[in-house]
C-alpha cells in the first residue's frame, strides 16, 4: 500500500504547507528460523505442576480439567504440594493426552520451562516489536559507523546522562541533531514512527521444548580465555565445568526451519524526510535498508568467528560445532543489491533471547573501550558508570547455544527475512 493517509490530523506549518499526510510504503516478507528463537512471555512453567515429560515429549498440563477430575481427592492436593503430579498421574494409568493443552516435541530435566509468547489465540509470535529492536540496533551501528563517532565524543555526551536517560544524547546527535528540545511538542516526529513493523504468527506446530547450555569464556591465570559450559544457577568451577548435564535451562520455543511466518514492515517516508529530523542516512528503500541489515549481520558474525577462533581456539568440539553453525548461516547472507535489482529482498538478522550483548546493542563499543569510558565517568568512591560490573572482561562473556544432537552447538535468534512478491 502506497500514499496510505496514517496521521488523523496534521498542522499546516511552514515545513508542511499543504497539509501533507504521511507517505507509507509497504511490503510483506516471511520469517523464516535459521536457528531456535524464543521470545518470552514473562512466564515459567513449573515441573510437576504446570507440565510433565515423557523421555520425548512435554505435556502442559490442563489444570482446570484435572481439578474437575481429581479435585476433591486428598492425594490430587498433595501432588500438587509437591510438585509431582507427573507421579499421580502415572499412577492413575491417566492418557497424558486427555489432559493437556499442548504436547510438545522435546524433553527437559529442568525445574523451570520459560514460556513464548502468543497471541491471543495461543499462536507463538515474534513480536514487531522484537523485530523492530533488531532494526534499530542495526541503524545505530550503521550510524555510529558513519558518523565515526569515537569513544571522547560518547564520554562527552553521556557524562552527566544519568538514568533512563542515558542514551538520549547519543541518539538526539545520531537520529535528531536539529530536532533538540522539539520531542515533546512534535510526539510524531521519532525515528520509532519511520519503521513500523507487524507481528510474525507461526503455526502451533513450530513450538518445541528447547534445552539451552551456556558457553562462558573465562580467563585462565595467563590471562587467555577458555570455554567453559555452565549451569544458570550454578558459579564458575566445580561441577559446572564441561561435563555438567547440558539441560539445566529450557524454553519453550521457535524450532529452525519448521514454519515461516508472515508480517509486515511499512517506512514512512514524510517522516524520514521532515526538516525538523533531518536524517537522510536512513534508508527508507528497501533495497538499501536490506544491504544494511546484511552488512551489519556480516560483521557481527566475523567478529564472533575471529573472537572463537582467535580468542578461544576450535579445540573443544561444541565450540567448533557452534563456529561451523554460525559459518553456515553467514554462507547464506545475500549479496548487496543494486538499483536496479528486480530480485526479491532478502536479510538476515538476530531476535530475542540468547542474541547477547553485542546484538543488543551494534557492537559499537569494543571491550577496552567501553571500560575506559565507564571509568572515566566514575568518581573516586567509584560511583557513577554506566556498568554494574566495573572490569568485565569482555562483552558478552556469556553466549546462550543449544545441544542439537549429532550436529553439536548451535546459536540462537537467526531469522532470515524474505519478500513476498
Amino acid at each position: 500500500m502506497n500514499n496510505e493517509e496514517y496521521f488523523p490530523s496534521v498542522t499546516v506549518d511552514a515545513d508542511n504547507p499543504s497539509g501533507r499526510k504521511s507517505t507509507i510504503e509497504s511490503k510483506m516478507f516471511t520469517a523464516k528460523l535459521l536457528s531456535p528463537v524464543h521470545i518470552g512471555n514473562g512466564f515459567n512453567l513449573i515441573k510437576g505442576i504446570d507440565y510433565v515429560k515423557t523421555a520425548n515429549h512435554t505435556f502442559v498440563l490442563n489444570m482446570h480439567k484435572l481439578m474437575q477430575l481429581y479435585g476433591t481427592e486428598d492425594a490430587f492436593t498433595v501432588a500438587i504440594q509437591r510438585g509431582n503430579l507427573g507421579a499421580f498421574l502415572d499412577q492413575k494409568g491417566v492418557d497424558l493426552h486427555l489432559v493437556s493443552i499442548a504436547s510438545l516435541p522435546g524433553a527437559s530435566n529442568a525445574r523451570e520451562i520459560a514460556d513464548q509468547l502468543r497471541d491471543g489465540f495461543g499462536y507463538p509470535m515474534i513480536p514487531g516489536s522484537s523485530i523492530k529492536g533488531s532494526l534499530k540496533t542495526a541503524l545505530y551501528a550503521k550510524l555510529l559507523k558513519d558518523k565515526n563517532v569515537t569513544s571522547t565524543k560518547i564520554k562527552a555526551d553521556l557524562r552527566g546522562a544519568r538514568g533512563r536517560l542515558i542514551d538520549s544524547a547519543i541518539t538526539n546527535d545520531l537520529f535528531a541533531p536539529s530536532a533538540q528540545g522539539k520531542r515533546a511538542k512534535v510526539p510524531n516526529f521519532d525515528i520509532g514512527r519511520i519503521v513500523r513493523v507487524g507481528d510474525a504468527r507461526f503455526d502451533k506446530s513450530s513450538l518445541s521444548v528447547i534445552s539451552n547450555a551456556i558457553l562462558s569464556l573465562d580467563e585462565n591465570s595467563q590471562g587467555d580465555l577458555y570455554p567453559q559450559w555452565m549451569e544458570l544457577t550454578g558459579g564458575r568451577g566445580g561441577n559446572n565445568r564441561h561435563n555438567t548435564p547440558f539441560e539445566t535451562i529450557s524454553i519453550l520455543g521457535l524450532s529452525e526451519g519448521v514454519n515461516s511466518a508472515r508480517f509486515s514492515i511499512s517506512f514512512d517516508k514524510y517522516i524520514a524526510g521532515h526538516t525538523d529530523l533531518r536524517m537522510p542516512k536512513i534508508p527508507v528503500e528497501f533495497k538499501s535498508f536490506a544491504n544494511m541489515m546484511n552488512e551489519h549481520a556480516a560483521t557481527m558474525i566475523e567478529a564472533e568467528l575471529d573472537s572463537l577462533e582467535n580468542d578461544v581456539g576450535l579445540n573443544d568440539s561444541n565450540v567448533k560445532a557452534y563456529f561451523a553453525h554460525l559459518e553456515a548461516i553467514y554462507e547464506t547472507i545475500p549479496v548487496r543489491y543494486e538499483a536496479d535489482d528486480d530480485s526479491e529482498i532478502q536479510w538476515i538478522q538476530r531476535i530475542g533471547w540468547g542474541s547477547g550483548w553485542t546484538y543488543m546493542t551494534g557492537g559499537s563499543l569494543e571491550s577496552n573501550d567501553a571500560i575506559d569510558i565507564d571509568n572515566s565517568l566514575r568518581n573516586p568512591q567509584g560511583r557513577g558508570g554506566f556498568m554494574k560490573n566495573q572490569n568485565p572482561h569482555l562483552f558478552p562473556k556469556t553466549k546462550k547455544t543449544v545441544p542439537n544432537g549429532a550436529k553439536g552447538m548451535t546459536s540462537m535468534g537467526w531469522v532470515l527475512m524474505k519478500e513476498i512478491k
